[in-house]
């Protein structure tokens, strides 16, 4: 028999030496790779996906409760089988026997079973111990009693004709009854050794002991590893870097744009606000900045402000006058209507009134230059009466 065949029947003898689930301690994508390790997957891609959701259905029935996932999966037993009678239970298992004995039948027609073909096997025969554990779970007499015709023949057919073939099983079964009741670390080695020991040599039907790594090896894949590290921390300082670099960049951008806002803002309490704002952190101004930029950014606020406070001034004055003009018109109608009893209206005049008024700014400017002009002369009187002095 070719060197696949035989430890596909391997794997396949050790899954049928369990009594109990023989996928509760691997996960199914595990088993899976074991398959495929074992013996090359001469099946189309189709059946190989197929045995890859069964093996994972299987794992989540382990997780879950076989009885609930049989009773909520159509393609393995019926829907009520949650609820089955002993004597349904019993029928279930004989039927399921049958059905692995007729899926290694036809698997071995060409006279060789490949890995997935083995799976196929393996998975049927496992409804099959699903279904005698379950049984005993709930107590029937046709398993803990032994009472009640059973036909075991399928599977003991099957056990005959692939134990006989496998020198070791006693061996191998002996690994595994050690393994029983245990964590499930334990019972995954338990399994590895035993399929080891089915594999081993005839003579020996011991495990494939795992050849340990040379000095050499060990030292090269710590340079690897360290190679990697260096590798990672290398790349994540040029992230680094390069984040602050976009950081940076991304700041002057948004001052910028502030400059060129605070610059369009027609509003002077605006501008002050924003230039408030870059001395308090707002605007990023350091020494990175551009020298003409802070020049321009004070004298746009400079200005506007000078010239807010001469626009203040003017205004003052336009409302002292204003306001000098209504005392006028309220002055003149009180002295009008003592006039029209008969009082005396004094010596005011309306127009001297309004002329005072309306004459205030232009004397307030008189005065000033008038102010400026004798300051001009007593600095000319200065200057021309140390100069007598000096000659």
């Amino acid at each position: 028999m070719a060197g696949s065949s035989k430890k596909a029947l391997a794997l396949l003898e050790v899954f049928l030496l369990l009594s109990v689930s023989p996928i509760n301690a691997h996960r199914a994508s595990e088993v899976e790779a074991m398959v495929e390790s074992l013996g090359g997957t001469h099946s189309s891609l189709s059946d190989h996906e197929l045995v890859r959701e069964e093996l994972e259905r299987a794992f989540l029935e382990d997780m879950h409760g076989s009885d609930l996932a049989g009773a909520t999966n159509a393609t393995h037993g019926f829907i009520g089988e949650f609820w089955a009678s002993c004597d349904k239970r019993k029928q279930l298992f004989e039927e399921r026997s049958t059905s692995v004995k007729q899926r290694y039948d036809k698997a071995m027609e060409n006279g060789h079973i490949d890995a997935a073909e083995a799976t196929w096997v393996i998975l049927k025969a496992r409804h099959a111990a699903k279904t005698l554990e379950n049984a005993q779970k709930k107590g029937c007499d046709w398993v803990t009693k032994g009472s009640g015709q059973v036909n075991l023949s399928p599977m003991e057919a099957l056990l005959a004709r692939t134990s006989s073939k496998q020198p070791c099983v006693g061996a191998a079964k002996q690994q595994l009854d050690a393994a029983r009741g245990k964590d499930v670390r334990t019972q995954k080695r338990a399994l590895l050794d035993a399929m080891g020991t089915l594999l081993s040599k005839t003579s020996e039907c011991k495990k494939v002991e795992e050849e340990e790594p040379s000095d050499e090896a060990i030292a090269d894949e710590l340079d690897r590893t360290d190679k990697l590290e260096d590798e990672e921390e290398e790349a994540l300082e040029m992230a680094y870097e390069a984040g602050q670099f976009e950081k940076a960049k991304l700041q002057k951008l948004r001052d910028q744009k502030a400059v060129v806002l605070m610059d369009k803002s027609p509003d002077p309490s605006a501008r002050a606000s924003w230039l408030e704002s870059a001395g308090g952190g707002g605007l990023h101004l350091t020494t990175e900045s551009d020298f003409g930029e802070v020049i321009s950014m004070v004298i746009t606020f400079v200005v506007p402000v000078v010239m807010w406070i001469i626009e203040c001034q003017v205004l003052f004055d336009v409302i002292v006058m204003v306001l000098g003009m209504i005392l006028c018109i309220f002055k003149q109608i009180t002295v009008s209507i003592v006039s029209l009893f008969g009082g005396s209206s004094g010596d005011f005049v309306f127009n001297e009134c309004a002329k005072f008024w309306l004459g205030a700014m232009w004397k307030k400017e008189k005065k000033q230059e008038q102010s400026g002009t004798a300051v001009e002369e007593q600095s000319g009187t200065a200057v021309e009466e140390q100069s007598g002095t000096a000659v």
